[in-house]
């Protein structure tokens, strides 16, 4: 048997944060769908959540 890493819960990161992180990604080049579906994923939230956040 293989151990990994322990998993430590992550906070949500706030509105701006989020909001932010797909900005940036949208400035290099991804688009917002796939912006969208990176920053969800990399803070384990539902797409349609943060999608709620980008487009509010």
């Amino acid at each position: 048997m293989v151990a990994g890493a322990p998993v430590t819960p992550q906070e949500r990161p706030d509105d701006d944060t989020l909001r932010a992180a797909v900005a940036q990604r949208e400035a290099a080049g991804r688009s917002r769908r796939d912006a969208i579906t990176d920053v969800a994923t990399e803070y384990a939230l539902r797409r349609r959540d943060v999608y709620t956040i980008v487009h509010s």
